[in-house]
């Protein structure tokens, strides 16, 4: 097994990537950028392989050439001849961080740190993947390890435990990230994939009206009333002067023929002071007035 500092991915600041230090962002770590310190020397294990030194030597010069979906691959070609390669391991972890994939830079540091659970900066970094990915109260745990033991990283340790515990609730944050998935699936054109992205929005925090509303207005146009009607009741219960919830909850009561919900829907919503709202209701109240 070839265990290798990672000088040479290390010290050129992967884009993207955040070796020792992640700069948080409002939504969490979403794009980060760091240069950080060359790790001290190099050594090579006992059982050294000049056919694995050589792959190693090529995917760090891609990973230094930016050119990171290549030295993903060089890296985990690394991994099919040696399984237990750290370098390998360890440098995958900061690439798939780089370009977002934080399931896979957690399963990578993982195998690291285990190897080497004496490496703080390995731990550290371990555990802002782990908080990419959405487990937060591994992260937590993570930094909590870090911030008790004395080192370089005892202090960031604990500025990050404390940034977790006052940021966004962990499922209020990714009901939201799901929910801008959800946008983005319906401004390509694929429902389908929306509606997946709002129902998952939905089990993280069922308060969320925004994801409830678009399931709302899937199930109508698919002819899916009743369930509409669920969707929109639920966000009028989180939201009561949800307007907007109550003008589609009264379209849809009024195609199930339960003329007096819909009534009450309707005037619910001309109530509203966006003019576009009220006067759709108002417009909707006419025939009964």
């Amino acid at each position: 097994m070839h265990k290798r500092t990672l000088a040479a991915i290390v010290s050129i600041g992967l884009s993207g990537a955040a070796p020792a230090a992640v700069a948080q962002e409002q939504d969490g770590f979403e794009g980060e950028e760091a240069v950080a310190e060359s790790a001290a020397g190099e050594s090579s294990a006992p059982d050294f392989d000049p056919v694995i030194q050589k792959k190693l030597d090529r995917a760090y010069q891609l990973a230094a050439d930016k050119k990171n979906t290549e030295a993903i691959a060089a890296f985990n070609s690394v991994l099919r001849s040696d399984p237990e390669n750290h370098a390998a391991l360890a440098s995958l972890g900061y690439l798939y961080m780089g370009v977002k994939q934080w399931k896979s830079a957690v399963r990578n540091f993982e195998a690291a740190t285990l190897q080497d659970p004496g490496d703080q900066r390995l731990r550290m970094d371990f555990a802002y993947a782990l908080q990419g990915a959405g487990d937060f109260d591994a992260a937590a745990t993570e930094f909590t390890r870090l911030s008790t033991r004395k080192g370089e990283y005892q202090a960031a340790a604990r500025e990050a435990l404390e940034d977790l515990r006052n940021a966004e609730p962990p499922a209020q944050m990714m009901g939201r990230r799901l929910l801008e998935r959800g946008y983005a699936a319906l401004e390509e054109g694929n429902k389908v994939a929306a509606r997946r992205r709002f129902e998952e929005a939905v089990k993280y925090d069922p308060k969320n009206t925004l994801a409830l509303k678009q399931l709302g207005f899937l199930n109508f146009e698919a002819g899916r009333l009743k369930t509409a009607v669920e969707n929109f009741e639920a966000a009028r219960a989180v939201q009561p002067d949800d307007h907007v919830a109550s003008l589609q909850l009264g379209y849809a009561y009024a195609k199930l023929k339960r003329l007096d919900e819909a009534r009450e829907a309707f005037m619910a919503a001309s109530a509203s002071t966006d003019a576009k709202v009220r006067d759709a209701a108002t417009a909707a109240l006419a025939p009964s007035l």
